[in-house]
């Protein structure tokens, strides 16, 4: 399928539309026109006014297989290449975001992110990649998201800073209460 001038192409069914892609090349799936999300203006788009704006993905198979959602990120000018790609110390290398309206415009609410944490500032190489996982929120009368926990790349769980702790467990500006 093709369209020839710059309108978007709509699928339909029972003369309803049900899908476009438009003419930036956005997939938008039950809406006529993007919907920008802060500064995420999404190639793939799925709305609607009840639960059906979801995405499902499901493997079904007598095996231990899982579904999975693959974020990557390289480094390298050309889609697909992995030259001069190598990630390096802090590149943030997917995030899962979450956004609340505001009344005006969409606010981010939280977040968790994927990073390289190389620790030195040293590039990924074929067999070094470590990895933190660090979760954000936002607190009241705030509208962007502040990293409140980290798990670097050594396991070490740091609550209130993401520098390098001495313990597996490093908690700042706080109390630790187990009852």
């Amino acid at each position: 399928l093709k369209n020839p001038s710059s309108a978007a192409l709509t699928l339909g069914t029972d003369d309803t539309e049900r899908a476009r892609i438009d003419s930036s090349g956005r997939l938008l799936v039950e809406h006529t026109a993007t919907v920008d999300t802060s500064t995420y203006n999404s190639k793939i788009q799925v709305m609607a006014a009840d639960a059906t704006a979801s995405i499902t993905v499901g493997r079904f198979g007598d095996n231990g297989s899982s579904t999975s959602i693959n974020l990557s990120k390289s480094r390298a000018a050309d889609v697909g290449s992995h030259t001069n790609g190598d990630l390096h110390d802090n590149d943030v290398i997917g995030n899962i975001f979450w956004w609340g309206s505001d009344g005006g415009d969409y606010e981010e609410v939280a977040r968790i992110s994927a990073e390289a944490d190389t620790g030195d500032n040293s590039p990924f190489t074929g067999s070094s990649t470590p990895g933190a996982l660090t979760f954000h929120t936002t607190a009241a009368n705030a509208t962007t998201a502040t990293e409140r926990l980290r798990i670097n790349s050594s396991g070490q769980v740091l609550i209130g800073e993401n520098s390098s702790p001495d313990c597996k467990l490093h908690i700042t500006n706080g109390t630790l209460k187990i009852e």
